[in-house]
């Protein structure tokens, strides 16, 4: 079982000079990947806090939908669900705004993971929710270290926020991030966290990293790094929220289909592909279909 935690949150987006685009969605870094995981066909569980409102139930009704375990996504009847407004400007470049303090996003403890990380056959985390603090980063770091104890993969998407930039933070978030084995970090993130990739390579780190339009690369031990070149052209994007999530959802449910990692990437790039073709994370007409697809590996 893949076992994902972290932050929900619903989204309201506008575009600037085009209201008729406006829409409220699920979403949440984690939440899109667990999503993206369980439409793939991969039994997966989230593991997250939401309020007893309208938010929380499109929240959990939408990954339970997918097939997504939510047993494990606590109801605070005293917190409204997390919030955030994305904005996105005619050059295609977007501003976030985040309601989540006093939300019941953050407020996922240690003790409510239950034996959730010893189920886990692969925990995924998102660096978002460290950021956001305690209790639950404390969560985070115990279903990483619990995970990989009991035999778990553990993978980390960075996913580093300008809006969350607290130093402590950061440090805290960069020394998970050296008891992963898999890590999907997006342009310079490694770097502004203090670590340096080749290292991590050659510490045995599995690094899939992406960078929009440009694609993704695959470095493993031992081996050249991959290109993978973004299947979407720039006129068929319509949503790139969660592009990043998204990606990494498909390339664990890919990997723990049996895809060898260049397959996965591949695929997972694929899956983007058709997931920025509509609008919002987490409404891709996605099957299990779509990891048997056999790309060409160069």
């Amino acid at each position: 079982m893949l076992v994902i935690a972290g932050e929900s949150i619903v989204v309201s987006s506008r575009t600037v000079g085009r209201p008729e685009l406006s829409h409220v969605t699920p979403s949440g870094a984690p939440a899109i990947a667990a999503w993206t995981a369980a439409r793939l066909g991969t039994p997966t569980a989230f593991l997250s806090a939401v309020g007893a409102d309208e938010a929380g139930r499109l929240i959990i009704s939408t990954l339970a939908g997918a097939g997504v375990d939510t047993n494990g996504v606590m109801v605070r009847a005293d917190r409204p669900t997390a919030q955030a407004d994305v904005e996105y400007q005619p050059d295609g470049s977007r501003r976030f705004e985040f309601a989540v303090a006093g939300s019941a996003a953050p407020t996922l403890a240690a003790a409510e993971l239950e034996g959730w990380p010893e189920r886990a056959r692969w925990v995924h985390v998102s660096g978002s929710a460290v950021l956001f603090g305690d209790p639950l980063a404390g969560a985070i770091e115990q279903l990483v270290r619990r995970g990989r104890a009991a035999g778990a993969m553990v993978s980390i998407d960075p996913n580093l926020r300008a809006e969350l930039a607290d130093p402590d933070a950061r440090a805290r978030l960069a020394r998970l991030c050296g008891e992963a084995q898999v890590l999907f970090p997006s342009d310079d993130e490694l770097a502004e966290l203090g670590l340096d990739e080749d290292e991590l390579v050659a510490a045995g780190v599995t690094v899939v990293a992406t960078a929009a339009a440009a694609g993704a690369r695959l470095r493993q031990p031992n081996a050249a790094p991959l290109p993978v070149a973004a299947l979407a052209r720039p006129e068929e994007v319509v949503d790139p929220d969660g592009a990043g999530d998204t990606f990494a959802g498909a390339v664990i449910a890919a990997v723990l289909a049996g895809r060898s990692w260049p397959e996965a990437v591949h695929v997972a790039s694929a899956v983007v592909a058709r997931a920025i073709g509509v609008r919002g994370a987490m409404a891709a007409d996605l099957t299990p279909a779509d990891l048997a697809v056999r790309p060409s590996v160069g």
